[in-house]
């Protein structure tokens, strides 16, 4: 386990783009943000120059590039995705995994950054962030619980406990259990995609948490049921299922997202909690991955349990 530096006032945050092109109002504003929260903002060659390629912020190699630079860079103390979308996996054979071991620093990022999050932990064993985005989510109303948890996740170098904000929705529990492993996950799409890969990290002794937006059910099915066949839920020590959005059946005969999550964990000797939040939702707890986390059904939380900073 790789731990970063925690943030700080004063700090220097470059921002990059690993994925889908953005030039919006939100990422002035998500800027403006973190500008005033006492941050140092640094733009990313894809930002920068607006070098857009197809609807990627730039090509692969140049969006690898920036993420090397900036993990070399002594002056970068973190790095922050603005965006999430697609194409984040092309960069997974072009990043200098040596460099980065040698060099741990705070990454942050969720949906599409799954892949990278994922590459990270198999290759470096670093500890990143699934959490907000600067266009995404600072450079919007931020929640209160989400920047909460995101200053617990990267600022405090303490323990803490994550529950839902008490607007709900309640998680649910649907195998009871208690349990503890390395917490990592991400998008269930991009976890899929990444089976069977060199980065695909050891699933091993793992608490998984997956989240998704905008699929149908029978698309999820897939999806678990790759990952069921290629063993992975049985190497796990619990599962959590984050907030999904836009994911309900398409055609009569499916089954809700609960249900099918239920059914296909009822084999399965191992805690798993419904609907944390955590994933595509105005209110995200912001997630370390790579560190020993515990997973109670009968509170409903998840307690990480080693500092992810130093």
């Amino acid at each position: 386990m790789r731990r970063p530096k925690k943030l700080k006032k004063g700090d220097t945050i470059k921002l990059v783009a690993p994925a889908s092109y953005t030039n919006s109002e939100s990422l002035k504003k998500g800027i403006n943000y973190l500008e005033a929260k006492g941050y140092n903002i640094k733009l990313g060659y894809s930002l920068l120059h607006l070098s857009r390629h197809w609807s990627f912020s730039s090509e692969a190699r140049k969006r690898a590039q920036e993420i090397n630079e900036g993990f070399k860079n002594e002056e970068i103390d973190a790095m922050f995705c603005v965006k999430g979308g697609y194409g984040s996996p092309h960069l997974c054979d072009k990043l200098d995994y040596d460099l980065i071991k040698a060099n741990p620093k705070i990454f942050l990022g969720y949906s599409d950054i799954t892949a990278l999050h994922f590459a990270l932990q198999s290759q470096t064993g670093l500890v990143t962030f699934h959490g907000p985005m600067v266009a995404t989510d600072f450079g919007k109303d931020i929640k209160n619980y989400t920047e909460t948890m995101f200053n617990k996740a990267v600022i405090n170098d303490e323990p803490w406990t994550i529950t839902n904000p008490k607007e709900g929705p309640m998680v649910k529990t649907l195998n009871k259990g208690e349990s503890v492993g390395v917490l990592l996950g991400g998008n269930l799409s991009l976890i899929s995609n990444l089976i069977g890969t060199p980065y695909e990290p050891k699933m091993e002794d793992k608490i998984l948490f997956i989240e998704e937006v905008n699929e149908p059910i029978y698309v999820i099915d897939r999806y678990l049921t790759h990952l069921k066949l290629s063993g992975v839920f049985k190497e796990i020590k619990g599962l959590i299922f984050g907030k999904s959005i836009d994911c309900s059946p398409k055609n009569n005969g499916n089954p809700g997202l609960e249900e099918l999550i239920s059914t296909f964990f009822q084999d399965y000797d191992i805690p798993v909690l419904y609907d944390l939040a955590c994933g595509h939702g105005e209110n995200m707890a912001t997630l370390p991955e790579g560190v020993r986390a515990k997973i109670n059904t009968s509170n409903k939380t998840l307690k990480i349990l080693d500092s992810p900073v130093i």
